[in-house]
């Protein structure tokens, strides 16, 4: 999944109700686009941050984030904090938009009271179709699409 130049990710964020539903893009190695279901637009490219909102009718605000994302990273990638992944074992197969998965679980520790559970549908090819998380009082639902597709993240105009 870290050398993907592109690719698309479906997000449903919750408990909030109804769920949080974002869609993201990304382009390697520092760009992003990522649009909320509450009418939010922010497009990353570079250490540059461009930000809209379609229900105030506000037009693109650029500022400068400070430093670029890397992409692509994941909500599975350890961080700093973490104690590392615990338990994992493959828990089924499931068929995920025409592809062959092996569903992979396994927990993360960030330390008390941080605990993490995890869920990959991940293909003969090691890539990830379809990822689930949860925290306490805290899930995240993604679907990844269009690995590799040809699309560019262009500032908006």
């Amino acid at each position: 999944m870290h050398r993907l130049r592109t690719l698309r990710s479906d997000e449903t964020l919750g408990p909030a109700a109804p769920p949080l539903e974002t869609h993201y893009a990304f382009q390697a190695p520092d760009r992003m686009q990522m649009d909320i279901g509450n009418g939010s637009h922010t497009i990353f490219v570079g250490p540059t941050r461009y930000m809209r909102n379609d229900q105030t009718g506000t037009s693109w605000q650029a500022e400068d984030a400070g430093i670029p994302l890397t992409v692509p990273t994941f909500v599975w990638d350890p961080n700093t904090q973490s104690t590392g992944f615990v338990g994992a074992h493959v828990v089924g197969g499931d068929n995920v938009d025409g592809a062959d998965t092996q569903v992979v679980a396994f927990f993360e520790s960030l330390g008390p009271p941080y605990p993490v559970w995890f869920r990959l549908w991940t293909d003969a090819d090691g890539l990830v179709h379809k990822a689930e998380m949860r925290g306490q009082g805290h899930f995240m639902d993604e679907h990844y699409t269009d690995f590799d597709a040809p699309f560019d993240i262009q500032p908006p105009t």
